[in-house]
């Protein structure tokens, strides 16, 4: 059996760093992801005043140290990055400004900027650059129209900034990394199903240190390839949230055998390590209410659909055409390319799988997941070569390194 480690996960890097930034003492952060985003993030930070300092396989957050940039703030490629750090923003006395490459100039703000206006910043931008001058606020009651785990953590971030109790409701459960390290963290949150409440303003001590497992989108590739190559795989030091694992419970739809071992529980995140065990593949139907705890996993799914009996059908996807490209019509396109059967729809995409494929030319959009789809892809189609699959390394530095192991 095929054990292989992935890289820290990027949702809680980011979230380890930014609120690092928040607390009184100094937050250390062991086995943190040094990617183009999290990167981008630091970067952001250390302009607005916040030291963060390197030891070996750790990072130190000195928070509390804030000071108005001198110029704008570049998020790169990383609209966590922006929209998490807005929520920050809205708290701080001083205008800024936040801009990004090509790509996040491209992703829509208007869900971040309606809740913040509301609490009381000037928030000026639909679409980066935006322009945010924080102050004085006040919590709100939210109900958010679309499910999105940055946009809630955009709010809880001001949240801690503002006078009263915030209140944010979702439609459906998103992932939940903001709410656990708050809570590590000793922030008094409430939850009661799909809502999140926390009384402002808050300080957070900090003084802990938070280590980060391994991230499960980053592992999915590697699931994927076992099953396309029909071998066995092992992931250690996983993360298992349950708002994160959706793609396991697409598998398991799909008659894919896996089990999780050495289940434990670290600075308030369940992590394991999952055994997967290859087998015939079936085609699903993946409703609207799984695609939260799997949004980043829908172009990998599309993946492995091909190599399935049946048809599947992905509905409810719509905010994948709001991501670094749009997912949807991408996978669409690229696929289609290879010969696939394949139904672009609003919200979704349908694949009759089990049909041959041939290589050719593909695209990557400049986005890492495409990037990592197509290349999980190869493994089994000769002939496919990818143009742009260097963005993989926005999220995974080393993963056509791990690729070309398990080969």
């Amino acid at each position: 059996m095929k054990e292989i480690i992935v890289p820290p996960d990027k949702s809680i890097s980011h979230r380890a760093i930014l609120i690092g930034s928040l607390c009184n003492k100094p937050i250390r952060i062991k086995n943190p992801l040094k990617a183009g985003d999290t990167l981008s993030t630091i970067s952001c930070l250390s302009n607005l005043g916040i030291k963060i300092g390197e030891n070996n396989n750790e990072i130190i957050v000195y928070g509390k140290s804030w000071k108005k940039p001198e110029a704008p703030l570049y998020c790169g490629n990383s609209g966590t990055t922006m929209r998490l750090l807005s929520g920050i923003l809205a708290g701080l006395p001083f205008e800024t400004i936040l801009t990004g490459d090509d790509s996040l100039s491209k992703r829509p703000m208007k869900r971040i900027r309606e809740p913040l206006s509301m609490m009381g910043a000037k928030f000026v931008g639909d679409y980066p650059p935006i322009t945010i001058e924080g102050g004085d606020l006040k919590a709100i009651s939210y109900k958010m129209p679309i499910s999105s785990a940055q946009v809630k953590s955009s709010i809880l971030l001001a949240g801690l900034s503002a006078k009263g109790k915030t209140t944010i409701t979702e439609p459906l459960l998103s992932r939940d990394h903001t709410e656990k390290m708050l809570e590590f963290l000793c922030v008094p949150i409430k939850r009661d199903g799909f809502t999140i409440s926390l009384d402002g303003p808050y300080e957070i001590e900090g003084g802990l240190q938070i280590e980060t497992p391994g991230d499960f989108s980053s592992g999915s590739f590697f699931i994927a390839a076992a099953l396309i190559l029909n071998m066995e795989i092992k992931i250690k030091n996983i993360g298992v949230n349950k708002t994160r694992t959706g793609f396991l419970d697409c598998l398991k739809k799909m008659g894919v055998g896996f089990a999780i071992e050495n289940e434990r529980n670290i600075c308030n995140e369940p992590v394991g390590d999952i055994i997967i065990s290859p087998g015939r593949l079936s085609g699903i139907e993946v409703s609207s209410d799984i695609i939260p705890m799997m949004i980043d996993e829908v172009p990998i799914l599309s993946v492995l659909a091909l190599f399935a009996d049946g048809k599947t059908i992905i509905k409810g996807a719509g905010e994948l055409r709001a991501k670094e490209t749009d997912r949807i019509k991408a996978m669409v396109c690229e696929l289609s390319k290879l010969g696939a059967k394949i139904e672009e729809l609003d919200d979704g995409i349908i694949i009759d799988g089990g049909y041959p494929l041939k290589g050719t030319k593909v695209y990557s959009y400049k986005d890492h997941r495409i990037a990592m789809a197509l290349s999980v892809l190869s493994l089994n189609v000769s002939g496919i070569e990818i143009e742009g699959k260097e963005w993989a390394d926005i999220s995974f530095p080393n993963f056509y390194e791990i690729l070309s192991s398990i080969r």
